[in-house]
């Protein structure tokens, strides 16, 4: 039994607030975030309203509350609360002044253009992409760095503008500014083209809202010169900006950070928030096991890091509410110090604004102090509302807020208030904190897992477990790397020593995740699952965590509804029964990517792109955004980057099988063993992936749709690679007889040539080689006689006037002026495309 607390004790403890009363007094807060988030997302989709409609029903709404009573004045003020929201939304995202700098350069993508601006940040060495093959990129010597504009040349004349580019300069010699200076740079203008694919929409509002503009390419650093501020102020803030940049780089020195050791690597990311190439060897097994939220500075950083102040701070002595400030004030110093991007900052804005809240020492509720800073949060990044990151951040912080006490409690003896529990054993103590870190870890599992699903596909079916196990060591990296960081700072010699500390922590963690990523079925990837889905699973979910003990036959129906509602859309990838082909050709510029399907199956013809990153993020997630499930097979036409780079990043969350190849992409690997293709298949025999060489006359099934392979003949050698590459014609039986889709990668003359007296006629041609001009391309889409023509490529090819002729009577699709677009065999015969 437990011992009555003195009346001393009793009187001074704080009274216990019950999760429903905390979330009764916190929900005037939550109503006015819930509101917000509303109008945001209507004006997302309401683009056509203007910022002034939206604020004006705001100020209509704030008028009827102040007159009202009751609910009708609670209703009044949630309208204007989301009104406010959407007029905020369309005058940060939708609306740009006619000095934005995208605006201003609108009518110069491609044109010469100078610049005066501040170096924010930069100059760095330019890097191989990011990507498995990104090491394989042409790259040359040079420099790159972000620049703040405030005023462009017009003529002789300068007039204001407001916007980020980013400067890159191929002139291997040492730039001669640095970060905080203002220069004045004369470049090309290169606007930023987002690429228009399926599940990336939001990426075009989110570079509006921030500004960015794009690219200014310089082929000479004498084009760049250093220009005096405009003012004291402008002096001061690029000093500033000097002496972080400086104290980041020392930190970096004194972490030890190395883009070859991935140890170090994984350290930087968890202490300073850089990204090294080195850590993809790691990033995947950590997304897979659900810990990816710890290679980049979040929350559970800087709690961590608050702990360690805190308890630093009291081995001093008692400080009262001067502990808050103190750690609060070394946080602020921290953030400055790392990357200032958008986690970082959300984090650490939640985290002083909950310390400056105890510090001040007034009354207050987690939830509604919560509350403000997310709405704060919005007004500042709005596209915000619509980043997993965010959501999560938000949900698992109030969710942890409202019912921590009672999830800690799960599986435990109930206290007595007002009674002190009595000393347990060492080894009983540690193993109910065990339960306890175990209870929230599955509670914060359980409730944001249906989100990570709808937006990744991936089940991280031993997340608790890896949180349990990997958790503690990480904390250790960061305490010792935290102590490496300050001590490194004033003394690099014994930083160097507790840095290597925290780096043997770090591969332990890394060891761990590996053997926890090896055991089958750790983590599943599932088909494309609905919001709506996500939605009712998560509020199950937070239900289930809210009030396990009172199970009941309610809970347990609405649980096997939401769960067989997954089912249903976890086992229906597959195409409508009227259509029996079709083909999504992915906007990747110059480069290729075409997702064939029929029925239940589906394959990729190509997997390239511009960028070397596209099968990390942006083709998986088109892929699920498009329906699709796995794409067990990737045929891939010939050894050119532009058409395979993104393979090897999509195997994983593709669950790719086989690989379909040419005897070209077979030779050039054996003649060049240190080469992209020989790496290549080195890497699909080590993760297990069947490889299968065709050449003419070869076939290849897709849920009943014949491939045909009809160029190159088997044994033929060609002086290029184009010339090699292969060609498939597709044949979809339908009830008015045979649809043919012919693909043909970058063939050129001599496959034209060569197929000149064969019957290849089509009704969909992939345009070859992205639309490049040639007599003998125009002659064999004449041949050919397609209704619809696909042509994947980039701006460069968009405007070629050559193809006038044969584009007379076609539909022709090009991913660079149309984004993403698809076509469609269907059983009655009808071809139909769409954009």
């Amino acid at each position: 039994m437990g011992e009555w607390r003195s009346s001393e004790f009793a009187r001074d403890a704080p009274e216990p607030t019950s999760p429903d009363r905390g979330a009764r007094v916190a929900a005037p807060a939550l109503c006015a975030f819930a509101c917000v988030i509303v109008g945001m997302v209507a004006s997302r989709h309401l683009a056509f309203v203007p910022a002034a409609m939206w604020f004006a029903l705001a100020c209509g709404g704030s008028a009827v509350a102040s007159a009202a009573r009751g609910r009708g004045c609670a209703f009044a003020l949630a309208l204007a609360a989301a009104a406010f929201g959407g007029g905020w939304f369309a005058l940060r995202v939708h609306e740009r002044g006619g000095s934005t700098l995208d605006v201003v350069l609108a009518g110069h993508d491609g044109s010469a253009v100078r610049l005066r601006g501040v170096i924010v940040e930069g100059p760095e060495p330019i890097e191989q992409p990011p990507g498995a093959l990104g090491g394989f990129a042409r790259r040359g010597a040079g420099w790159r760095c972000e620049l703040s504009v405030d005023s462009i040349a017009a003529g002789v004349e300068w007039r204001p503008s407001r916007g980020v580019v980013r400067l890159v300069c191929e002139d291997p010699s040492e730039p001669s500014f640095a970060t905080g200076q203002r220069i004045e740079v004369l470049g090309e203008a290169q606007l930023a083209h987002d690429r228009r694919n399926p599940g990336m929409e939001a990426r075009p509002l989110r570079r509006a809202m921030a500004h960015e503009a794009g690219f200014v390419r310089i082929p000479d650093a004498s084009l760049v010169s250093v220009v005096p501020h405009a003012t004291f102020l402008e002096s001061l803030a690029g000093a500033v900006r000097a002496g972080l940049r400086a104290v980041r780089t020392r930190s970096e020195r004194a972490i030890g950070g190395s883009s070859a050791d991935p140890d170090s690597a994984l350290l930087a990311a968890l202490i300073l928030g850089t990204q090294e190439r080195a850590l993809d060897d790691v990033r995947g097994a950590y997304t897979r096991v659900g810990l990816a939220h710890l290679l980049a500075i979040s929350g559970f950083h800087l709690v961590v890091m608050t702990g360690a102040l805190l308890l630093a701070i009291r081995l001093t002595g008692d400080r009262g509410r001067l502990e808050p400030a103190l750690a609060a004030s070394l946080i602020v110093v921290y953030l400055l110090i790392v990357p200032g991007r958008a986690p970082v900052i959300r984090a650490g804005v939640m985290v002083l604004a909950l310390l400056m809240a105890d510090a001040i020492g007034r009354r207050y509720h987690r939830l509604a102090v919560l509350a403000w800073i997310c709405v704060g949060l919005l007004l500042w990044r709005p596209m915000d509302v619509f980043a997993l990151g965010f959501q999560l951040s938000a949900g698992l912080t109030a969710l942890l807020l409202w019912i921590g006490p009672r999830v800690q409690g799960w599986g435990m003896a109930r206290v007595l208030r007002g009674t002190l529990p009595t000393r347990r054993p060492p080894l009983v103590e540690g193993w109910m904190r065990v339960r306890t870190a175990g209870a929230v870890a599955l509670a914060c599992w359980l409730v944001a897992l249906p989100m990570v699903v709808h937006v990744t596909g991936l089940v991280s079916v031993l997340g608790v477990v890896s949180t349990l196990l990997v958790g503690p060591v990480i904390v250790a990296a960061l305490w010792f790397g935290y102590s490496a960081l300050v001590v490194g700072l004033a003394w690099p010699q014994a930083g160097e020593v507790i840095g290597d500390l925290a780096r043997g922590l770090s591969t332990v963690a890394s060891g761990t995740v590996a053997r926890i990523d090896a055991v089958p079925m750790a983590s599943v990837r599932l088909a494309s699952m609905s919001l709506a889905w996500a939605l009712a699973a998560t509020l199950v979910a937070i239900l289930w965590v809210r009030w396990v003990p009172r199970r009941s036959r309610v809970a347990w129906v609405v649980s096997g509804v939401v769960l067989g509602w997954g089912a249903v859309e976890a086992g229906t990838a597959r195409l409508g029964s009227a259509v029996a082909f079709r083909m999504d050709t992915l906007d990747v510029g110059d480069g290729s990517c075409h997702l064939l399907r029929s029925a239940d199956q589906a394959a990729l013809w190509d997997c390239g792109a511009s960028s070397f990153s596209f099968g990390r993020l942006e083709l998986p997630r088109a892929i699920r955004a498009l329906g699709a499930g796995r794409v067990e097979r990737v045929i891939i036409s010939h050894p050119n980057l532009d058409h395979y780079n993104a393979l090897l990043d999509a195997i994983e969350p593709l669950g790719v099988r086989e690989v379909v190849i040419g005897e070209a992409f077979e030779r050039w690997a054996s003649e060049k063993s240190d080469g992209p293709e020989a790496f290549t298949l080195s890497e699909l025999a080590r993760r297990g992936v069947e490889v299968r060489v065709v050449a003419r006359g070869d076939r290849l099934t897709l849920a009943g749709v014949e491939l045909e392979c009809l160029w190159p003949e088997r044994g033929a050698e060609f002086a290029t690679a184009n010339d090699g590459s292969l060609v498939l014609r597709v044949v979809v039986s339908t009830h008015e007889g045979e649809r043919r889709v012919l693909l043909t990668g970058d063939s050129q003359d001599v496959m034209m040539q060569g197929l000149s007296l064969d019957p290849i006629g089509a009704d969909v041609l992939e345009l070859p080689h992205h639309g490049s001009f040639r007599p003998a391309s125009e002659a064999f889409v004449e041949a050919v006689d397609p209704g619809v023509v696909v042509q994947s490529t980039g701006p460069a090819r968009l405007w070629d006037n050559r193809w006038a002729r044969v584009r007379i009577g076609r539909a022709w699709l090009v991913t660079a002026r149309d984004g993403a677009c698809s076509v469609e065999v269907r059983r009655r015969g009808e071809v139909a495309w769409g954009l």
